[in-house]
């Protein structure tokens, strides 16, 4: 499953990007802007999945806990408009979560990497935007451990003023980590090595504001 999400958003950043590049290249007038948001959210249902080898002891663990907590974070978009129902943006996020584990203890998790938008909006109701948003963190931390991770959900922006707009959303993010670790010891007089794997994945709503600057 987590495979097929990638893929699905692998490919809606492509198309967006090629379409956005193809946009750009007509004879067309562009509208153009750029939006600056900010965004606060609650993780509701999400899960901690951890597993690690040691092979010196030859020793295996699996776990799964449950996760929640609360979110925010900013991101911009350039975005390019050749027609009021037709709209993308593209650019990038920032976003720190506090995660609670089911049973006691949290963590800060930090991510940030590229965001695109598919905003629509009918002719009949031009300050209603729904949008499809896909995300992918080249940087994503958890305490000590680094890694990756891919999100892709769909919201709802509404136009306050032509600068100003509303937005809730709800995503789906994933990401994984990998940590291996070598060390020596002394009291056996030999060497070892450590491998983690854990992957983290949550289901959230966001609310949030945009504001845009025409060019």
């Amino acid at each position: 499953m987590k495979n097929l999400l990638k893929v699905v958003v692998v490919t809606v950043i492509f198309v967006l990007c090629f379409s956005a590049n193809s946009f750009a290249e007509t004879e067309q007038k562009l509208e153009q802007n750029i939006g600056l948001s900010v965004f606060l959210g609650y993780g509701f249902k999400g899960t901690y999945k951890f597993e690690g080898s040691d092979y010196y002891n030859d020793e295996f663990y699996k776990g799964e806990l449950d996760i929640s907590g609360m979110q925010f974070g900013l991101r911009g978009h350039y975005f390019l408009s050749f027609n009021p129902s037709f709209i993308i943006g593209l650019g990038g996020f920032y976003q720190q979560s506090k995660i609670k584990f089911d049973g006691g203890g949290d963590g800060t998790r930090k991510a940030a990497g590229v965001d695109i938008a598919l905003l629509f909006a009918a002719p009949s109701m031009p300050e209603i935007h729904p949008y499809l948003r896909a995300t992918y963190s080249f940087y994503d931390k958890v305490e000590k451990l680094s890694g990756s991770g891919f999100g892709i959900g769909a919201g709802v922006q509404y136009d306050v003023t032509p600068q100003v707009r509303l937005f809730a959303e709800i995503m789906y993010d994933s990401a994984a980590y990998k940590q291996k670790e070598a060390g020596y010891d002394y009291y056996y007089d030999e060497y070892y090595a450590f491998e983690t794997k854990d992957d983290i994945s949550m289901i959230s709503i966001n609310v949030g504001a945009t504001y845009l600057l025409s060019l």
